[in-house]
């Protein structure tokens, strides 16, 4: 066995669970992350020079993107604006509802949604 080969096959067996999982059981994952994506909203530091604050949402994002590769991810985190637009307070500052999307985060937060796509799209790529 190549070395090559042995790489391929340590990717492979790190993200094989989540190929394995039923669709129920990726929902619930989804929905999970959508949750801790509510909470590491919360972690946030202001800079001088905008009003949009940096929080933990990029870090839960590509975590989501990573650990459920590209539509799981997305779906995560499409549930995350989703229910956030619907009034769940979970973005930062727990806040919620649909206005807070016209904001001046708005556009970063349906940004979330592309992240875990574009990332899981490549870990899906590169470890089959």
């Amino acid at each position: 066995m190549t070395l090559s080969t042995r790489i391929n096959e340590t990717k492979y067996n790190v993200f094989k669970w989540r190929y394995e999982l039923s669709i129920p059981k990726k929902l619930a994952l989804a929905l999970g992350f959508a949750a801790l994506m509510g909470l590491v909203a919360q972690m946030k530091f202001f800079l001088p020079f905008t009003p949009v604050p940096l929080t933990g949402q990029t870090f839960g994002a590509l975590f989501a993107g990573i650990a459920l590769g590209t539509w799981w991810g997305g779906v995560s985190m499409a549930l995350y604006v989703g229910l956030g637009a619907a009034g769940v307070p979970w973005f930062q500052g727990w806040q919620g509802g649909f206005a807070y999307l016209t904001g001046p985060t708005g556009g970063y937060i349906i940004g979330l949604i592309f992240a875990a796509l574009f990332l899981g799209y490549f870990i899906d790529k590169f470890v089959r």
